[in-house]
């Protein structure tokens, strides 16, 4: 079977939305499954950066590369229009307000960004082909690429698979920032009822949806009840976490690593330190939030919330992937925070916190993806009450005071079952059979 896929993130691009399509390129070609892939230009040397250091321009012809064995189609980047404008500040910026809008409007979604740019070659390098495909699969987002699909399906008859590395308007509510409240459009959910009218518009054709999490998949069975829809996780790559023998940080350490949202309320967590130092004022801990230092309306959050006590909090700037994940070792708790109202949020963390197997407070728990996962290799410690993480990190302190380590193993084979070998080798039965049990 011949496959194209069509991935906006993919080899070289060193970012976690990449891990998904590469591992199919590793690891389809297994099961019967050839696929063929098409994304943008991913050339470090072939940048062009504005005076702000944002990417403006990718390449400026076609290359074709072979990727793990898999063909590899490379289509020149150009910024979404807007974007190019608001990066120029002053006047440009506002210029930029109509582009911005236009952008979520069915047509202009489509040819004013790389999409465009991609469904054209996509659509000659298919008529060109003298053996053709049996499917094209999709990933998203950005989801204006479901268009692409819907588009070259029409086009050349090939049935086509949305898939979703993350869900679009079928995830539940997510408290937005405070900017959210001040500006008009997002206030009434403007932009997502039209972004849903066309999500349903362009997975009208498809023959079926892939997506990462159970949650997502039900989900999405309540705005497409007649689709066939498979739940395919993300994973971790065997060579994507070099684990080496690190000593553990002297002070007891907890670690949070990527973007911390005003929906994940790390309050909780912060109330039971502070009532640990007050009962214990020589409690030795240190919060560690890896790459929050960017977000300095984040900072000030935490900072503010723990008043005298904020000197256990330590916020780094942003570090290497390689950097990030030593930190993580030498941690001795991870952490990670739920979105209020939302059990469907499957971070790309989650799976590296998975691979370091280490012991994971989540607090609070959404019930839903991050618990299970977690659950499912026995990291998860779930606390809903402050008396509860309070219990749990006296018990880490004492332990690692007594021992000089915190004792933690997982059964491998349990870890096995979120390798992103077993989601490919389920996604090549899906693609051949269409069904999976």
């Amino acid at each position: 079977m011949r496959v194209l896929v069509i991935s906006r993130s993919f080899f070289p691009a060193n970012r976690a939305a990449s891990y998904r399509s590469y591992s199919w390129a590793l690891y389809l070609k297994n099961h019967g499954v050839t696929p063929v892939f098409i994304t943008r230009n991913w050339n470090t040397e072939e940048e062009v950066r504005d005076q702000r250091g944002n990417v403006i321009a990718s390449g400026t012809r076609l290359k074709k590369e072979v990727v793990e064995d898999c063909d590899t189609y490379y289509v020149p980047y150009r910024a979404v229009r807007s974007i190019r404008y608001a990066v120029k500040g002053g006047l440009m910026k506002w210029l930029s307000k109509p582009f911005l809008i236009l952008e979520h409007i069915r047509e202009y979604a489509f040819w004013l960004n790389e999409a465009g740019d991609i469904y054209k070659y996509a659509l000659s390098h298919i008529r060109g082909q003298d053996d053709s495909y049996d499917k094209i699969l999709v990933t998203a987002p950005p989801y204006v690429f479901l268009k692409i699909g819907s588009r070259l399906s029409k086009e050349t008859g090939i049935p086509w698979i949305a898939d979703y590395r993350d869900e679009w308007n079928s995830r539940g509510s997510i408290v937005r920032n405070a900017k959210t409240k001040n500006n008009l459009l997002r206030r009434f959910d403007v932009f997502r009822k039209n972004n849903l009218m066309l999500e349903k518009g362009w997975l009208k054709s498809c023959q079926f949806i892939t997506i990462n999490t159970k949650p997502g998949v039900r989900n999405l069975k309540e705005i497409f009840p007649e689709k066939r829809i498979f739940e395919v996780p993300n994973g971790f790559l065997d060579d994507e976490l070099k684990l080496t023998e690190l000593s553990g940080f002297e002070t007891f350490t907890m670690l949070y690593s990527g973007t911390l949202y005003n929906s994940q309320k790390v309050e909780l967590l912060l109330d039971a330190c502070k009532e640990i130092l007050d009962e214990t004022p020589e409690f030795s801990i240190r919060l560690t939030f890896v790459g929050l230092g960017r977000k300095k309306d984040q900072v000030l959050r935490i900072e503010e919330y723990l008043g005298d006590k904020s000197f256990i909090f330590e916020p780094t700037s942003v570090v290497s992937k390689e950097k990030a994940l030593e930190m993580s070792q030498m941690a001795h708790v991870l952490l990670m925070f739920a979105h209020e109202g939302n059990d469907s949020v499957a971070p790309s963390k989650l799976y590296e916190y998975v691979s370091l197997e280490k012991p994971v407070l989540l607090a609070p728990s959404d019930g839903g993806v991050m618990q299970q996962t977690l659950s499912s290799t026995g990291q998860a410690f779930a606390c809903e009450t402050i008396d509860q993480i309070k219990a749990a990190i006296r018990h880490w302190s004492e332990e690692l005071e007594s021992t000089g380590k915190i004792n933690f193993k997982i059964d491998q084979a349990l870890k096995y079952q979120h390798n992103r070998k077993v989601h490919a080798e389920k996604l090549a039965y899906i693609l051949k059979s269409e069904s999976y049990e």
